[in-house]
């Protein structure tokens, strides 16, 4: 069963949300004076705080302020990765294949064992569709 656009944004993201409240907490901020500084909506930064998924370019510019990686912000990564070059790469694939993020989103509801054992599936196949 295929979910809509509508209830990928609800889905919650209690880790997302932890992240933005430790950051505002780490860098002594508002959540208006981070939402200016970010360049989102302080709607959107407290539905986020919330737990609630914003759209990739909300994620986009959250990583990009907290220097991690979308991974690590869609809860795919246990280590705060940043790499400009990548994570743009990962928006713009993201950004531009609905289904891609309908995937990533859904696998980042998934107990971090099923995640581990989803990303070895793919690795295994990654390697064995070269040969």
């Amino acid at each position: 069963m295929e979910n809509t656009r509508e209830e990928i944004a609800t889905q919650l993201y209690p880790k997302l949300g932890k992240w933005l409240a430790d950051q505002l907490d780490r860098k002594g901020m508002s959540m208006r004076s981070a939402a200016l500084y970010v360049g989102v909506s302080h709607g959107t930064l407290a539905r986020t705080r919330l737990g609630l998924a914003p759209d990739i370019n909300t994620l986009r510019k959250l990583a990009e302020w907290g220097k991690v990686s979308l991974a690590y912000l869609l809860g795919l990564m246990d280590i705060p990765l940043w790499e400009e070059s990548t994570d743009r790469t990962a928006a713009v694939l993201l950004e531009s294949n609905p289904v891609l993020r309908e995937i990533v989103l859904s696998v980042a509801q998934l107990a971090p064992e099923t995640q581990r054992e989803i990303e070895a599936f793919v690795k295994f196949k990654g390697a064995h569709q070269h040969s």
